[in-house]
């Protein structure tokens, strides 16, 4: 009987563990990667995607957390049967800078030293600014993400690729 409750214990422990680490694991799925892939792109990740992406004021796809050279992002992809193409890229991490020298918090006035392309709202998303690199500032504002109007001191929330 005392040999049964020990291994009836342990058992249990074995249990416990394994959906400890499981659930641990799918909360910290980011992966690493060496380049950053590219819209269009073939994508091959590992494991399940854990969490759906607002990529735009109405649509929402599968995603990734990544981090590549030190800078997280996450990516969107369509799937095709076991196939996946990335069509989305965004990023909020402070680190990143755009080859327009632009970064995470950096003013409307900012951007509009380096761009003069108009402001495109997407209601309920976000305000954006598409840059020469093919990246996009996205500014939000207000509650519902696009309230109001943009002023010279609105800061950049994240930039995105699309």
């Amino acid at each position: 009987m005392k040999y049964y409750l020990i291994i009836s214990s342990l058992v249990c422990l074995g249990i416990f563990l394994s959906c400890s680490a499981s659930e641990t694991e799918s909360e910290n799925s980011t992966m690493i990667l060496q380049k950053l892939p590219q819209i269009n792109d073939g994508f091959h990740p590992r494991g399940v995607s854990d969490f759906s992406l607002l990529i735009s004021s109405a649509q929402f796809s599968r995603a990734y957390s990544v981090n590549c050279k030190n800078i997280h992002y996450y990516i969107a992809v369509k799937s095709r049967g076991q196939f996946k193409t990335v069509v989305y890229i965004s990023t909020d991490d402070k680190s990143f800078v755009t080859p327009e020298k632009l970064k995470i918090n950096d003013s409307l006035s900012d951007v509009r030293s380096v761009s003069e392309n108009e402001i495109i709202t997407e209601i309920g998303w976000a305000f954006v600014i598409p840059l020469e690199s093919g990246w996009n500032a996205a500014f939000v504002e207000g509650e519902s993400m696009t309230d109001g109007t943009l002023n010279a001191d609105s800061k950049i929330s994240f930039f995105f690729k699309r």
